[in-house]
């Protein structure tokens, strides 16, 4: 695996970490106020937020780190595997979220929903990228050396 794609990699960890503040200020501005117009935005940003993860995912699946990893020490390709199930699993609860922003359902029982799920989504998604880290360290700590 290159430095470039490693760079890239955590160049788009810092972007997705960044648009996730945005989604949660957004999405708390909504729940506290409750305004539909405040919702516009933050529905448009779960849906850019959506789409930005998944070409993030599509990256690493394909030009990513994941096929460097099975080949550089295929005995981890146990938790790759798991992280590729992590990122369907998240495709799919997003897309889930967005489906669920667009039915028009009782108001705050919606409103508590979204933010309960939007949650739960983001907390996985912290988690997911900590162990992606921690396997692209192990798999490549000596390719790279270490800063100590």
């Amino acid at each position: 695996m290159s430095k470039d794609i490693a760079l890239s990699l955590s160049e788009e960890h810092q972007r997705i970490q960044e648009m996730r503040t945005v989604l949660l200020d957004a999405r708390d501005r909504y729940l506290a106020k409750g305004e539909e117009r405040r919702w516009n935005l933050a529905s448009r940003l779960l849906r850019e937020f959506a789409s930005h993860v998944d070409r993030h995912f599509s990256f690493e699946e394909e030009e990513g780190f994941l096929v460097h990893i099975t080949q550089r020490r295929p005995l981890l390709s146990k938790r790759v595997a798991s992280l590729r199930a992590d990122h369907e699993a998240l495709r799919n609860a997003l897309l889930d979220l967005v489906a669920l922003v667009d039915t028009k359902s009782e108001e705050e029982l919606r409103r508590q929903l979204i933010g309960a799920r939007l949650n739960a989504i983001l907390s996985r998604l912290q988690a997911h990228e900590r162990e992606e880290n921690a396997l692209m360290q192990e798999a490549f700590q000596q390719e790279f050396g270490t800063d100590d």
